[in-house]
Parts: structure tokens; sequence; C-alpha cells
């Protein structure tokens, strides 16, 4: 336990280093003109954050409906017994690999 407290805890110096980074990121898109301040720019952005959101709702229905389509095609020609072995094996060597820090 004592091991994972450790390595939770942030490096001494590195949010400083990334905090003086995104600083001086926001200073020169700025200076450059990327950023633009004012109701125009604001209202640009409110329409960013509902593309963002329209895009991943979409996003999971279309995926969610591939699956459904999917899992009803493969049960066809897959045992049920199969799938959960398979899908069983799969999510042990993920929680693994992600463990590990492959992914």
């Amino acid at each position: 336990m004592y091991a994972i407290g450790e390595g939770l805890k942030p490096e001494q110096g590195v949010a400083d280093e990334e905090r003086q980074d995104a600083e001086e990121s926001v200073k020169e898109a700025e200076t450059s003109g990327k950023i633009s301040s004012g109701p125009a720019a604001t209202f640009a952005q409110s329409f960013v954050q509902f593309g963002v959101a329209a895009g991943a709702i979409a996003g999971h229905a279309i995926a969610t409906g591939i699956a459904v389509v999917g899992g009803a095609f493969a049960s066809g020609y897959i045992s049920e017994k199969t799938i959960n072995l398979v899908s069983g094996v799969l999510f042990i060597v993920f929680a693994i690999a992600s463990a590990a820090g492959l992914f």
C-alpha cells in the first residue's frame, strides 16, 4: 500500500513545469491572434461544445448499434458459451495489459 501511495504522489516540480508550459502556450496563442475574446468568441465556443457533445452521442449510438447487430449476427454462428469464454479471457488480458502500462 505504501508503494501505491508513493506512486500516486506527483513528482516535485513537475506540476510547476506543466503550469509554466501552459501559461507560455496561452500567452503565445493570445499574441498570435489564435485566441479571440468578446461576445462572438463566446458564442462560437458554445457551438463547439454542442458539436462535441452531439458527436459523442452520435458516435456512441452508432457503436452501440453496430455492437447489437454484430452480436445478433454472431449469435447465429457462435455458441453463447464460446462468447462468454472469449470475452472473459479478453477482459483479463486487457486488465493485465492496462496494469502493466502497455496501453
